[in-house]
């Protein structure tokens, strides 16, 4: 086949195009499920994990519905359960280099503490798990959260969790959930990273 060389101002990018064949290269994320709470709920649960990803994303924005509350992660197991035993080791880290949350065997992945209800009060953050589907190395909960606590000042997050030895199982979502309350309000979307 022929190659035709075009000059950079030789093309219109605002014009439409069609592509046939296959495209290869390319990564980036494939949403699996979103959930938008509108009305109070006590958890939510993001599923679809499958063997199609190792790795994943969570993108979300959450109110608690009571002030000063501890939002956290737990897997779900295969069998669409929470594992709420003595199951994370790792921590939470604020913007200063303080440690919020160090643990080796706590029963949840704390992702903000002392949290905000009050007006101009929530969450937000971009979680990343993963091998999912792995039973030989430890599936890992990393990210950032930004939120207002529950004395209005703003917080920053680094998020590091992974299971603890002996602990290691395939997981097929996750489930957010706070300390005490509800979630009053939120999206969540789960995204797979293509391979």
């Amino acid at each position: 086949m022929a190659l035709t060389k075009v000059q950079a101002d030789g093309i219109n990018l605002a014009d439409t195009f069609a592509y046939t064949g296959t495209v290869t290269g390319t990564q980036g994320l494939v949403k699996i499920s979103s959930t938008t709470v509108s009305s109070a709920a006590a958890s939510v649960d993001l599923t679809g994990m499958s063997s199609t990803y190792d790795f994943y994303q969570c993108h979300f924005t959450l109110t608690p519905a009571t002030d000063n509350v501890n939002v956290f992660v737990r897997f779900l197991n295969s069998g669409g359960s929470a594992l709420d035993g003595s199951v994370y080791a790792g921590g939470l880290t604020n913007e200063g280099g303080g440690e919020l949350v160090n643990t080796n065997g706590a029963t949840t992945m704390e992702i903000g503490s002392s949290v905000g209800s009050d007006t101009s009060e929530s969450m937000s953050g971009i979680l990343f798990s993963g091998p999912a589907n792995s039973t030989t190395h430890q599936c890992g909960l990393f990210g950032h959260t930004a939120y207002t606590n529950n004395g209005g000042n703003h917080v920053s997050t680094t998020v590091k969790y992974s299971f603890v030895k002996g602990s290691m199982q395939v997981i097929t979502g996750l489930q957010l959930k706070c300390s005490s309350g509800n979630i009053e309000a939120g999206t969540f979307t789960l995204y797979g990273v293509a391979k």
